[in-house]
């Protein structure tokens, strides 16, 4: 049941824990980015052009065209910051030749690079018996990479790099 409410669209093209990250990239690590960054009207924005592209996916193509191509500009930072991340808090040698390959195309969509990225970073032992082991392990390695980036931030508040 929450599979189906989760990954509405993307049921069938990515695996339930892939969509978690994805998810979880889109509602909080990307909103912390953008607050860091730009403080309050950074994350608003970034919430705005979120929440158009999925209202107007279906209304409007021309405009929906255009929203998704600013979502993409906009998340071409954050993401690859992300990526880092689970570069750092996973497994390095695995995933740093992905990361490393989309860094500078500016055409890669910023959800197959962090789903790409997500998937080298985190050893899954696939198991017929228990459904629940990849969205778990893919659910662990975005909190790990959150609280990284917490730590990150808060760091570079208390040495006054960024306020």
């Amino acid at each position: 049941m929450y599979e189906d409410q989760i990954s509405g669209d993307d049921k069938g093209t990515i695996s339930f824990g892939l969509n978690l990250v994805w998810q979880n990239y889109r509602h909080y690590t990307a909103v912390i980015l953008w607050f860091a960054a730009c403080g309050a009207s950074g994350a608003i924005l970034y919430v705005l052009v979120r929440e158009l592209d999925s209202k107007l996916s279906a209304d409007n193509e021309q405009i929906a065209k255009q929203v998704k191509r600013l979502l993409n500009i906009i998340d071409w930072i954050p993401v690859r910051i992300t990526a880092l991340g689970f570069l750092l808090v996973g497994h390095f040698s695995r995933a740093f030749p992905t990361w490393l390959g989309y860094l500078p195309d500016p055409a890669v969509e910023a959800k197959t690079l962090l789903l790409d990225v997500s998937k080298r970073a985190e050893e899954i032992e696939p198991d017929e018996n228990d459904c629940t082991e990849e969205p778990c392990t893919l659910v662990r390695l975005a909190k790990r990479n959150v609280m990284f980036l917490l730590v990150i931030i808060a760091l570079l508040t208390l040495s006054g790099w960024i306020n």
